[in-house]
């Protein structure tokens, strides 16, 4: 008399119903000091550990600070892509800026995103550890923006309101 229960499969559903994909970018954070150069330019992972391949875009919330090299792509299954990324103004008054970068992924019918925070500080990356003191960042509240090299400065005034290359165009992904 055994009785058989069927579980639901469970999914996590994006915005529009898309199932969504994890996304595997390292570090989780990237810090520039302002006084350090060799600090001004950072290495983003990203991983494809899936058996089918990504494409994938880089969106930032100032895009003008940055220059991110290969911000969209494709990924081959079971690969990876590094991004670098270059902190463009690091002057005394954007010392303490925070930005964000997001990741978007597609493949296999799937979407994903993840974002992660770029901060600048004044001084140098030994004096900083020397503190031992971490911030914490705060609730995201800017929009984000693509990120490019060489991108115009865009003026969106909707949220997510640029693709690369342009200003013009809506992103409809946005929460």
């Amino acid at each position: 008399l055994g009785v058989t229960v069927r579980l639901p499969e469970i999914i996590s559903v994006a915005v529009g119903g898309v199932p969504r994909l994890a996304v595997f970018l390292f570090p989780s954070e990237m810090v520039f000091y302002a006084e350090q150069r060799s600090s001004h330019r950072r290495v983003l992972t990203l991983y494809n550990p899936y058996n089918f391949s990504l494409s994938f875009k880089m969106w930032c919330t100032a895009p003008s600070f940055y220059r991110v090299v290969e911000a969209e792509g494709n990924i081959r299954a079971k690969s990876c892509v590094d991004l670098v990324v270059r902190h463009l103004d690091v002057s005394p008054r954007h010392w303490g800026r925070r930005d964000r970068f997001r990741m978007e992924v597609r493949g296999g019918g799937q979407v994903g995103r993840r974002e992660i925070w770029a901060e600048l500080r004044g001084g140098q990356e030994e004096e900083e550890q020397r503190g031992g003191q971490q911030r914490a960042l705060p609730h995201p509240t800017s929009q984000l923006l693509p990120t490019q090299a060489h991108l115009p400065a865009c003026t969106g005034k909707a949220p997510w309101s640029a693709l690369i290359g342009s200003c013009s165009s809506a992103f409809a992904g946005a929460e």
